[in-house]
């Protein structure tokens, strides 16, 4: 926003664009000096036979009991750690990964990437000038930080799912209220109230939790080939977001385009209340054995059925 106010739009669209770019440099060398002090996963450092660090990270993280019981959990399951690709594809793992995957992708239908990006001329459309534009695009920006900060305190205590279920529903509310706003020419600063809300809904729900379930879900012989997966098609749905978003904005219009949002976002809700298991109190190796237990009683079924 300061550097847009540097100068007219000739110079912005010349010259300021460019330095904007530039900015991002702060935010990921702030990021990289974050980095250093950050802890190691005892799991690797268990696999890496450094045991006794990663106990001392256990301890550290969950107390002596715990980290016990934790470190036994690791050990036991890295000994089972066999897995490859192919067994996402021919086990119990498979519903992990549909279920992930399918998460992962709906996370962003509903068009958070796309506002984001194209948010100044979501607002001018509204009836915002350039300036409070980009003043309100910070406003945004602040929502998107202080809601993410929130979904990190509420995650263990509210749980994975219901946090993902109450923001996918506000999201899929109030992207219908800014189709509406737009169909009826309605009030600027209304649109930016429920795009605000949408923003906060989202960093609240699937901004923040959508990564933890993916990263919990998956068995861990086999996480690092899932999660690339899940991420992939993530950032494959994002970016088609972007891409399509001024055609729908050409042959929809502003109204039509919120309201398909809306929509996408409801579809996730739905998705997410009958299929995405809740992961709140469980470890990593339990989660995998609710994936393998469910893969051999429905072959124990399937042998029953045969039999009879």
């Amino acid at each position: 926003m300061l550097i847009q106010r540097m100068g007219d739009d000739a110079w912005n669209v010349a010259v300021g664009w460019r330095w904007m770019f530039l900015a991002g440099v702060v935010p990921a060398m702030f990021f990289a000096a974050m980095i250093v002090p950050s802890v190691e996963s005892p799991r690797w450092l268990m696999k890496m036979k450094r045991r006794d660090e990663a106990y001392e990270i256990l301890c550290r993280l969950n107390g002596p009991h715990a980290a016990d019981i934790e470190a036994r959990e690791i050990q036991q399951s890295l000994a089972q750690e066999q897995g490859s690709l192919s067994e996402l594809f021919t086990t119990g793992f498979r519903r992990a990964l549909v279920i992930g995957t399918m998460l992962a992708g709906l996370s962003q239908a509903s068009g958070i990437f796309s506002l984001l990006s194209f948010l100044p001329e979501v607002l001018k459309a509204g009836g915002a000038g350039t300036r409070d534009a980009f003043f309100q695009t910070v406003l945004v920006g602040v929502i998107l930080a202080v809601f993410t900060l929130a979904a990190l305190a509420l995650v263990d205590f509210a749980g994975r799912k219901t946090l993902i279920v109450f923001g996918t529903a506000l999201q899929f509310i109030s992207f219908a209220a800014v189709g509406w706003l737009y169909y009826t020419h309605g009030s600027g600063t209304a649109i930016l109230g429920f795009v605000m809300v949408f923003v906060a809904a989202h960093a609240i729900g699937n901004g923040a939790v959508c990564w933890v379930i993916i990263s919990e879900i998956f068995p861990t012989k086999v996480r690092g080939r899932a999660m690339s997966i899940a991420t992939t098609a993530l950032w494959l749905v994002a970016f088609l977001g972007n891409l399509i978003y001024p055609l729908m904005q050409k042959h929809l219009g502003h109204s039509g385009t919120f309201w398909c949002f809306s929509g996408a976002a409801l579809i996730n809700l739905l998705y997410v209340l009958w299929w995405v298991p809740e992961t709140k109190g469980r470890s990593l190796e339990q989660i995998e054995q609710m994936w393998t237990t469910d893969d051999s009683n429905a072959r124990l079924v399937n042998t029953q059925q045969s039999a009879t």
